[in-house]
């Protein structure tokens, strides 16, 4: 009897998770893309010195390598492409990488007085 009420309830976890997972992801890429665009606000702002400029950088490029798979599954959904198996597998691996690294820019940005 317990049996038949098991599976049932896995598949409402699996599915609600998977809502959640895709919910999360689309929440990371949209705060990956708004940190992006302040970095390029900030750097097109003539005031800030030079050593200010090549952080941004150094950070604009490990956003970029830390959430290539989330950029890479944005531009398979935009041009109408299925993303393959594995990456989605990607995707969900490096997510927490992405959005360590985005906060802890925006954490950087916040300290500097750079963000509006």
């Amino acid at each position: 009897m317990i049996k038949k009420y098991i599976l049932p309830c896995i598949l409402i976890i699996v599915l609600s998770g998977c809502a959640s997972i895709r919910q999360h992801t689309k929440d990371v890429l949209l705060y990956q893309q708004n940190i992006i665009l302040d970095i390029i606000s900030i750097l097109s702002n003539d005031d800030i010195d030079e050593n200010t400029e090549m952080i941004l950088y150094d950070y604009e490029d490990r956003i970029n390598e830390d959430c290539r798979a989330l950029q890479l599954a944005l531009n398979y959904k935009i041009y109408g492409k299925e993303l393959t198996d594995d990456l989605k597998t990607q995707v969900f691996n490096d997510l927490d990488k992405c959005e360590n690294t985005v906060q802890e820019v925006e954490l950087y940005l916040a300290n500097e007085n750079l963000l509006d």
